[in-house]
């Protein structure tokens, strides 16, 4: 009678809730701590990738930046034509061939054709997106001047057109190279 009394009416419920209760906390534990497990296994995995992934990017980084560097040097003298100077007779103390001439539509043909030839030669496989965005303005100002260029000098509108857009370029490279940042202080 006395597992009646113990198993009977409220007893057994209890019992039963309380072997539930334990069940599904046990349950829960195990599904958590298998859960962590497997967190922690992929975090651990996908840190050892990162850390290789860094550690083949670096001579990889340095090689792109040396042949960029490299690349940049040649477009940089190729828009040297358009150098941010004064006019012919405007501003004192100039050095002799430090001014600008007037731009003919030869000239512009001349620069375009050795832009092209920098571009497909392989200098234009090292741009930067942003550099790219700067050289193709660059093109677009001077296929503007050729069209509108007759046979002589090509108009002055044109000529700060192509010297602004080779400006904004050379800029371009700059940044990439990160050339014209402050050295760290020591």
């Amino acid at each position: 009678m006395a597992w009646d009394v113990i198993l009977g009416g409220s007893g057994l419920v209890a019992l039963a809730g309380a072997a539930l209760a334990h069940f599904i906390k046990s349950a829960i534990d195990s599904g958590f701590k298998e859960a962590q497990s497997r967190i922690d296994s992929e975090l651990k995995r996908a840190e050892a990738q990162r850390r290789a992934s860094l550690a083949s990017a670096g001579p990889l980084d340095v090689d792109l930046r040396a042949r960029r560097a490299a690349a940049y040097q040649e477009l940089w003298r190729r828009t040297g034509a358009l150098p941010r100077r004064p006019r012919e007779g405007e501003g004192e103390g100039e050095r002799e061939g430090e001014r600008d001439r007037e731009l003919t539509r030869d000239d512009v043909r001349r620069l375009l054709d050795d832009l092209s030839a920098w571009y497909f030669e392989g200098g234009g496989m090292w741009l930067s997106s942003e550099a790219r965005r700067a050289y193709d303005a660059l093109q677009e100002a001077i296929a503007a001047a050729l069209e509108r260029a007759g046979p002589g000098r090509v108009a002055s509108g044109d000529h700060e057109a192509i010297r602004s857009a080779s400006s904004r370029l050379r800029a371009e490279l700059s940044r990439d190279l990160l050339s014209r940042r402050a050295q760290p202080d020591p």
